[in-house]
């Protein structure tokens, strides 16, 4: 049932009242029209929204998204681990590459003794220096011990030198005290005493 003036009028209202409801009456229903308008624009608003995120769920369901997040995360993680392990391999590398040199391998050895070290065994501290270099010392001239290169080489010690006297004149041979020695040089330089 609407609201009517002649139902008003019915009920004995004077016309300033009546037109003051109708007024009334027609305020709110622009109001109510408004209201509902907008609440239309957002439904419309929301089931497109909804629309959206139930294509994205269809999308996330077809592709899998959270698989392909844990792969990657996987391989980045095993990339990461990856790059670690040949830096510290390049550590160790250098560390005993100078342990090689400073116990005298010859340089042109270096690499060949590098390339077939296995580093696996080899470990380093915090500072990228060897542990236990005193024990890959002794490894070191037990395996490369052929290729350190010597820079002193120290000459034949002998108890007794001999007594060279090549080229010696005849007054030096007579003025040898021992008899023995004397006669043997005498013998050895007969040219000398034949005059």
């Amino acid at each position: 049932m609407s609201l009517s003036r002649s139902m008003l009028k019915g009920m004995g209202l004077t016309d300033e009242q009546v037109d003051a409801i109708i007024e009334e009456h027609a305020s709110a229903k622009d109001n109510l029209k408004v209201k509902i308008k907008s609440l239309e624009e957002q439904l419309k608003d929301s089931e497109e929204i909804r629309n959206k995120y139930n294509d994205l769920a269809d999308d996330v369901k077809k592709n899998n998204w959270k698989d392909k997040f844990d792969n990657l995360s996987k391989e980045f993680k095993e990339y990461k681990e990856e790059i670690e392990n040949s830096r510290i391999q390049e550590t160790k590398k250098e560390a005993y590459k100078n342990l090689l040199i400073k116990n005298g391998i010859s340089e042109k050895q270096l690499s060949a003794i590098l390339e077939v070290t296995k580093y696996d065994d080899i470990e380093i501290d915090e500072k990228g220096d060897l542990k236990d270099s005193k024990e890959l010392e002794e490894e070191i001239k037990d395996k490369w011990g052929g290729f350190i290169v010597k820079t002193h080489v120290e000459g034949l010690k002998t108890e007794n030198p001999p007594t060279n006297l090549g080229g010696a004149s005849k007054e030096e041979i007579l003025n040898i005290k021992d008899p023995v020695e004397r006669q043997e040089q005498i013998a050895k330089n007969l040219e000398l005493f034949n005059n």
